[in-house]
């Protein structure tokens, strides 16, 4: 999704605005505690006024990149997309690529539902 196509999405979803007000008063706040944080690092920003998200891996504890934070339907959209062009691979792989692209709330069991919804994948599981 283009720059602009995510902002006008993101703009339009109430959680996100929320989340990007939060941001703001954190970064005019520096004293202010926020819920973003893991171990101390924030976990969201505002980057050219859109909110992103640092994905990271608490199993194993590593931190990866910033990605864009998409309202639920559109990252519907763009996981059984990702889902079907890498050719099924699953529920954990789905998962594993999306999320170094995308972030959005419940990433996984968006994931998980897509995956078990998939007729191809269901012909084809054993």
């Amino acid at each position: 999704m283009s720059e602009d196509k995510t902002k006008d999405e993101q703009n339009k979803d109430e959680q996100i605005k929320k989340w990007k007000n939060l941001c703001i008063e954190r970064d005019n706040n520096s004293d202010k505690e926020n819920e973003f944080k893991y171990n101390g690092i924030n976990l969201m920003k505002l980057e050219n006024n859109i909110l992103m998200y640092l994905s990271t891996d608490i199993k194993i504890g590593t931190i990866g990149k910033w990605v864009p934070i998409f309202p639920k339907e559109k990252a519907i959209e763009t996981i059984r997309l990702i889902h079907n062009t890498l050719c099924h691979p699953g529920i954990q792989k789905t998962y594993y690529f999306v999320k170094n692209f995308i972030w959005a709330k419940n990433l996984y069991s968006i994931s998980e539902n897509i995956v078990k919804s998939c007729s191809t994948c269901q012909l084809t599981t054993i």
